[in-house]
């Protein structure tokens, strides 16, 4: 995956900052605010600080922008379930939007794991 980290951080930033918006309510009577937002803030920061140009072990990078992926994707997931479950407000369409501008990097990190784009971009560090 070449995306820089400004990309990155723009797009995934945006979902977090939806994902927090929503969640808030559902999750911080049981691990507190601080606990949500690094639940939150972590998919965004392995991907934006494990990179393939680092001499980390492919494997480990792949597996961590993979679990950071399933991470994000999963609270993306519940935050859409419970904006439905306590009822759509107006301001749900432009979290919708924004958590789906979060799922473009992670469809293109997906993509890459698949299509095996991690170590041919890895070869050509070396």
């Amino acid at each position: 995956m070449n995306w820089s980290n400004q990309r990155l951080k723009l797009t995934m930033g945006c979902g977090a900052l939806a994902q927090t918006a929503v969640l808030t309510d559902l999750l911080e009577p049981t691990i507190g605010v601080w606990g949500l937002v690094a639940l939150i803030v972590m998919p965004l920061a392995i991907v934006a600080m494990i990179k393939v140009e680092d001499q980390f072990p492919i494997a480990l990078i792949t597996f961590a922008h993979g679990l950071s992926v399933t991470l994000y994707m999963a609270l993306a997931i519940a935050a859409v379930i419970y904006m439905a479950v306590r009822g759509f407000a107006p301001t749900d369409v432009l979290m919708v939007m924004m958590l789906a501008l979060g799922l473009f990097p992670c469809v293109a990190i997906v993509r890459a794991i698949n299509r095996g784009d991690y170590r041919r971009s890895f070869q050509d560090y070396q």
